[in-house]
């Protein structure tokens, strides 16, 4: 009401945000009658009325509103325990292939720090992929990738554009695909992109906005 007092100001939208969407319903319920009360008060023909993002918009069934703003939905993703049930599917996968192997003898360390000593004789590959790119530093050592449809864990700390991973006892060879996120070639495995934040103790969203396009070769494949 205040802005239309002014001729310089032209009102074109009301927004708000729910700052719980995704763990409490029934607050968010809440904030939508305080914010259709307030609304109310106000002409809003032909304007942009906005409150849903990604977790609302999954549950919220009275679409009052002419416009959402989805996120971590955009990717196909949903984590809210509020919005279970709902039908997103993960839209992006991430793909590299083995650059390099070698065998690496007990006792020696591995990428940098030391951070790792190795226990056994170990056939260690070499991915081109690093924190770079987006992929956590912190994926160590918790990480795994997926090759030949089998885990294997990440060997050493993730360097700027490599990662190093444990393939000892499994036939591999240069070129074989490595799957950083998504399913394997069988689909019986996968990484999923809360497991990644989960070894780097962050959240779902960190991760996907890391991800560096103008590094990453993006191939859009329809389904």
């Amino acid at each position: 009401k205040k802005i239309s007092f002014f001729n310089n100001l032209a009102l074109e939208g009301i927004c708000t945000h729910f700052p719980v969407a995704d763990t409490d319903e029934r607050q968010t319920n809440h904030s939508v009658k305080i914010f259709k009360e307030t609304i109310s008060a106000v002409n809003i023909e032909n304007l942009f009325i906005h409150a849903d993002n990604s977790a609302s918009t999954t549950y919220n069934n009275e679409k009052i509103f002419n416009m959402t703003r989805v996120g971590l939905a955009a990717y196909g993703h949903s984590i809210s325990p509020v919005s279970v049930g709902s039908e997103l599917k993960p839209v992006m996968e991430i793909k590299t292939r083995i650059s390099n192997i070698q065998i690496r003898k007990k006792g020696e360390s591995v990428s940098y720090g030391k951070a790792l000593i190795l226990e056994k004789d170990s056939l260690i590959a070499t991915a081109p992929i690093g924190y770079g790119d987006g992929y956590p530093w912190n994926s160590f050592p918790d990480g795994k990738v997926i090759v030949n449809n089998k885990f294997c864990r990440l060997i050493g700390r993730v360097t700027m554009d490599q990662i190093l991973f444990d393939v000892t006892g499994m036939e591999v060879k240069i070129n074989d695909e490595v799957t950083i996120l998504g399913v394997s070639l069988d689909s019986n495995i996968e990484i999923s992109i809360k497991d990644i934040a989960e070894w780097n103790n962050t959240i779902v969203w960190e991760i996907l906005t890391n991800i560096k396009d103008n590094r990453l070769n993006r191939v859009e494949i329809e389904d």
